[in-house]
C-alpha cells in the first residue's frame, strides 16, 4: 500500500515529489495547489478536493507553492511522454488516464524517491533492489561498450567478491582473507573497458568506473562511498576509478540546472531525469517495475 507522508525537508524538488504522489494517492486522482498548501503547511490527508476548506496563506508558504508548480511544469516539459501527470495553468495536478510503461518508469523512481510511504519493509527493499537494476541498465545505456557488472549480486563472501572483481578488473588484490567489512564496500556497481590491445600485453591502466546506488532522502552524505582511498586497501589500482552515484531524485531547479551545484562536485550524479533520459527506449527491468507499480496502484 502507498500512503504519502509529508517530508520533513521544505526543498521544492522533495515538495514537488510529495504533491506528485499525494495526487496518485487520492481518490480523484487530482490535487489543486490549495489543497497542497493545506496538505504541507497544515500535515492534514488530501483524500478529496470537496474537503478542503478555502484558507489565507503567508507570502512565504505561497512562494514556495508557486515554486514548487513552477518545478512540476518543468517536469512536464522535460519528461515529456514519461510523465504521468497533467499540470493545468500551474494549479491543477492530475493524474493521466491511461498510465504506459513509460509513466510507470517515472512512478517507480518517484516512490523510490519516497520509500517511506511504502507500509512493508519487504516492499521498500524490493524497490531498492530493482533500482539497482534499473542503474545498471542505466549504466549500460550510457557505457555500451563497456563490461558491467553488479558488484556484491551473489552469496559470496566480501573477500570472495573482492578476489573476483579484482579478477575481472585484471587488477592485483590486496584484501587479506580475514577481512571483514560487514558490508558491499559501498560498491553497487562496477564498469569498465580495456584498451585496444594489439600487440599490447599490459591490460592494467584502464577506465574503471564504480556506482553507488541509493534511494535515501540523505543521498548526500553517501556521496563519498564508495570511498577510493578505503578500495585502494582491497585492490591496487593502478589509475583512479571514476565515481557515480544514481539517485531516483529530480535534483532539479525550475530552470534544469542542479539544485545544489557544490553538492555534485567529485562524482557523476545521475538523477530521474538522467535515468529516464538513457531508458528512452527500453529497459531490460521493465517488467519488475511494473509489477511492482501495479501492486500499489489501481490505476
Amino acid at each position: 500500500m502507498l500512503k504519502p507522508k509529508l517530508p520533513d525537508e521544505r526543498k521544492e524538488y522533495i515538495i514537488a515529489d510529495y504533491i506528485e504522489l499525494v495526487c496518485l494517492y487520492s481518490e480523484d486522482s487530482q490535487i489543486l495547489k490549495e489543497e497542497a498548501n493545506n496538505a504541507i503547511y497544515k500535515r492534514s490527508t488530501v483524500k478529496t478536493t470537496k474537503e478542503v476548506k478555502s484558507y489565507k496563506d503567508n507570502e512565504k508558504k505561497a512562494l514556495q507553492i508557486n515554486e514548487c508548480f513552477t518545478h512540476l511544469k518543468y517536469r512536464e516539459k522535460v519528461f515529456d511522454k514519461f510523465y504521468p501527470f497533467e499540470i493545468k495553468d500551474e494549479q491543477v495536478v492530475s493524474v493521466k488516464k491511461d498510465l504506459t510503461e513509460l509513466h510507470k518508469l517515472y512512478i517507480f523512481l518517484l516512490v523510490c524517491s519516497s520509500l517511506s510511504s511504502l507500509d512493508r519493509k519487504e516492499t521498500q527493499n524490493s524497490f531498492t533492489s530493482v533500482f539497482e537494476c534499473i542503474s545498471t541498465d542505466a549504466i549500460n545505456k550510457y557505457l555500451p561498450e563497456f563490461t558491467v557488472v553488479r558488484f556484491g549480486d551473489s552469496r559470496k563472501s566480501f573477500y570472495d567478491a573482492i578476489q573476483d572483481l579484482a579478477k575481472q578488473l585484471d587488477e592485483d588484490p590486496r584484501i587479506e582473507s580475514d577481512y571483514n567489512v560487514g558490508n558491499d564496500g559501498g560498491l553497487d556497481i562496477a564498469a569498465w573497458k580495456l584498451l585496444e590491445q594489439g600487440t599490447d600485453k599490459e591490460k592494467r591502466g584502464k577506465l574503471i568506473c564504480f556506482a553507488q546506488c541509493t534511494c535515501t532522502t540523505q543521498w548526500q552524505k553517501k556521496k563519498g562511498e564508495p570511498d577510493i582511498d578505503r578500495w585502494r586497501h582491497y585492490i591496487d589500482f593502478l589509475c583512479e576509478p571514476v565515481k557515480f552515484m544514481f539517485i531516483p531524485y529530480c535534483y532539479r531547479k525550475s530552470n534544469g540546472k542542479w539544485f545544489d551545484k557544490p553538492m555534485v562536485a567529485g562524482t557523476i550524479l545521475i538523477d530521474r531525469l538522467r535515468i529516464c533520459t538513457l531508458l528512452h527506449k527500453d529497459s531490460s527491468t521493465g517488467l519488475k517495475v511494473l509489477t511492482l507499480i501495479d501492486r500499489i496502484i489501481k490505476k
